[in-house]
């Protein structure tokens, strides 16, 4: 997912030059792809997720990730 730090970084360093790509978790349909690969039909094992959550807009991510689940 994007975020604010490389935002961040980026504005307060203008002469860096860096190229990123896309987020593993940037459309609706990655979320799909990801929780049908994590392949949790074994209802006698559980997954544990962390973030530090973030106040950028990208925090979305969570709520989106956690409804395809």
């Amino acid at each position: 997912m994007l975020g604010g730090q490389i935002e961040d970084f980026l504005e307060e360093n203008p002469s860096f030059s860096i190229k990123t790509g896309k987020p593993l978790l940037y459309e609706d349909l990655d979320y799909e792809k990801v929780v049908d690969g994590l392949n949790l039909s074994d209802k006698e094992e559980g997954i544990v997720f962390m973030g530090h959550g973030t106040d950028h807009e990208s925090d979305i991510a969570y709520k989106k990730l956690e409804k395809n689940l």
